[in-house]
């Protein structure tokens, strides 16, 4: 497979759609859905991996089975003093990454300045984690009533049943 100066074709396309519903999936496995041999398959995804197209492979944990029922998205706005934060951005992120409650976080635009996901085993716990939160901002909790990665088939970044076409 040569260089790709205008980006993926649709075949890439569909590797990607596979090996986001089964990243353990085999060459083979992925070659006989895309119409490929597996040294061919093999030969794309290590290409878009060496471009950073592919940049890893993630498990998906299920916290509930980790004891951690209550999953939630925050969305956090720092408190400021004339028009500064109160506590510096790498405070803030060093807070949440000591928080083993939460999963992940993003720093965002917008009327608030973090998104955070949270797992909890109970809601005594989202209480005492709320207290904690409290002196860095207001914030507001989302709990979490369905995720798509729970689903038997993850819709990946195409969509759920969408079917995933080159760029034009």
């Amino acid at each position: 497979m040569g260089q790709r100066k205008r980006g993926l074709d649709a075949t890439d396309l569909n590797i990607l759609a596979e090996l986001q519903k089964n990243a353990r999936a085999s060459f083979t496995e992925i070659g006989l859905v895309v119409g490929l041999s597996a040294p061919a398959v093999r030969d794309r995804i290590r290409q878009m991996e060496s471009h950073g197209v592919i940049s890893g492979y993630r498990v998906i944990v299920n916290q509930t089975l980790l004891g951690n029922p209550i999953r939630a998205i925050l969305a956090v706005q720092v408190k400021r003093e004339y028009g500064k934060w109160r506590v510096p951005d790498n405070a803030v992120t060093d807070m949440f990454r000591s928080m083993p409650e939460v999963l992940r976080y993003w720093s965002v635009t917008g009327d608030v300045d973090f998104i955070i996901e949270v797992a909890m085993p109970s809601m005594k716990r989202m209480e005492e984690f709320h207290r904690r939160l409290n002196t860095l901002g207001i914030f507001t909790t989302y709990i979490i009533l369905e995720d798509s990665n729970d689903a038997a088939e993850p819709s990946g970044a195409f969509g759920r049943g969408s079917t995933p076409r080159a760029p034009e």
